[in-house]
């Protein structure tokens, strides 16, 4: 019953859109606080009863296909060379695991997994190109954010964990059983610890946008930068830290403003480790997620996702068929070298899976999928920033755009980004922010076209 109730819920936030006023509303602005709503619900739910058809993937295929459909056209015409990528990609990862032996219905299930988490980025794009307005989505980033801490206060509180069985038979725990001091519930399996690193760039934003409970958006923050620190999740400081060194060299503000906001985020954490034991907690947490093993070029080389990419190729390079459409309908490996020996090992690394399974043909795409998005981006924030539409708040958008594409490629070596959660926070950004930089351009032109007659 209570699948029911939640896939019931799940189908309310296609519906909100309907009860604004505003008609520049629509689904898209809602998707992040969807996609939490799942993460979130999941930890109420036995993954193993629960049927295929009851998950957000489904919702999302629904609603995808029918937003398409209905603005196929226009669609075609504001981002014909995104649409036929994402076709493409789409129409390959399909394909290609059936012909490597895939049963029909497997390959269905995964294509939907695909399609939920690849195709908010065109949709996105296209909704903020036209009708859409680029604020109501950092607006429900910020709701996000708050949503995000309040569920993991009353996962602590209450106890509240995991549910996710691993192949061993065992529950999966979260942060709490792992060495730390916070539950995370089924949000730390479906990519709660990366929320925590791609949250943080958005703050300066929040504060540009000048949105309101400016003090309690403080605090908030703050806890953000805590959990961070407790669940010492790697990748979550590594995507802060790029995403401070792309801020510091931004042209955003001044360069005493930069030293003025350095010291200060500086001397705040100083006086939390002197009046709390959060160090203390910090370095627990640290050897806990086995930083005391080795943090230096030892413990880089003993992590075979960072050398999978080289163990897929050299699977697949004997045959040019199979460089060019992989040769294996799952991504696993039997890897037998000086550095790993491990049997039937699953590949994490982004690439190599696709290398294995799509070969250079879906590899191909899934890159010039990205790079293309960042190259006419690139050019029409270029126009934009010397023109009057330049401003604060265009650049940093820019700097967002850009941190996230950087940020997501990089994290294509290390870890599987097959979670809705995982890439749709990040393709909602990348597309929108991508849309939101179409209509400035074409109002643009359009602006220049009026002086000139």
């Amino acid at each position: 019953m209570i699948n029911y109730i939640v896939f019931g819920f799940g189908l309310i936030f296609l519906v909100l859109p309907y009860l604004s006023n505003d008609k520049s509303i629509g689904f898209v602005d809602y998707y992040l606080l969807f996609c939490l709503y799942f993460d979130i619900t999941d930890v109420l739910i036995d993954s193993e009863k629960t049927s295929f058809i009851f998950s957000q993937y489904i919702i999302i295929l629904g609603f995808g296909v029918v937003y398409i459909l209905n603005n196929y056209s226009s669609i075609k015409k504001a981002e014909g060379w995104l649409f036929n990528y994402f076709l493409l990609f789409l129409f390959i990862s399909f394909t290609l695991p059936i012909f490597h032996g895939t049963e029909l219905k497997a390959s269905i299930v995964e294509t939907t997994r695909i399609f939920a988490s690849f195709s908010i980025l065109p949709i996105a794009f296209y909704h903020y190109a036209t009708r859409g307005n680029i604020r109501n989505l950092f607006v429900n980033a910020l709701r996000f954010t708050y949503i995000f801490v309040l569920s993991i206060i009353i996962f602590t509180i209450y106890k509240i964990d995991s549910n996710y069985e691993l192949a061993s038979g065992e529950i999966w725990m979260s942060s709490k059983a792992m060495g730390g001091l916070l539950y995370f519930g089924n949000i730390g399996v479906r990519g709660g610890f990366t929320y925590i690193g791609y949250l943080v760039p958005l703050f300066p934003l929040f504060f540009l946008l000048k949105l309101q409970l400016r003090h309690f958006l403080f605090i908030v923050l703050g806890f953000v930068i805590i959990i961070m620190v407790l669940s010492f999740k790697r990748f979550a400081f590594v995507i802060v830290l790029l995403g401070l060194i792309a801020y510091l060299f931004s042209t955003l503000s001044s360069f005493s403003t930069k030293i003025k906001i350095a010291l200060s985020s500086a001397i705040v954490l100083f006086i939390l480790v002197l009046i709390t034991n959060l160090g203390d907690l910090a370095i627990e947490r640290y050897i806990a997620r086995g930083g005391a093993k080795g943090v230096g070029l030892e413990s880089v080389e003993n992590d075979i996702r960072l050398f999978e990419i080289s163990y897929a190729f050299n699977e697949i390079k004997n045959s040019p068929q199979d460089l060019l459409i992989g040769n294996k309908s799952e991504s696993t490996l039997s890897v037998s070298s000086m550095r790993h020996s491990i049997d039937k090992w699953r590949v994490h690394n982004q690439y190599a899976h696709y290398l294995l399974t799509l070969g250079f043909l879906g590899l191909s795409v899934y890159l010039l999928y990205l790079i293309n998005i960042y190259r006419v981006s690139k050019r029409r924030f270029s126009i934009i920033n010397k023109s009057q539409f330049g401003s604060n708040i265009n650049r940093y958008y820019w700097l967002l755009f850009s941190s996230y594409i950087f940020i997501f490629m990089i994290a294509g070596f290390i870890g599987g980004l097959d979670k809705i959660t995982i890439r749709g926070i990040v393709f909602i950004f990348i597309g929108g922010i991508s849309g939101h930089f179409y209509k400035t351009y074409m109002s643009l032109i359009y602006s220049n076209a009026k002086k000139d007659n």
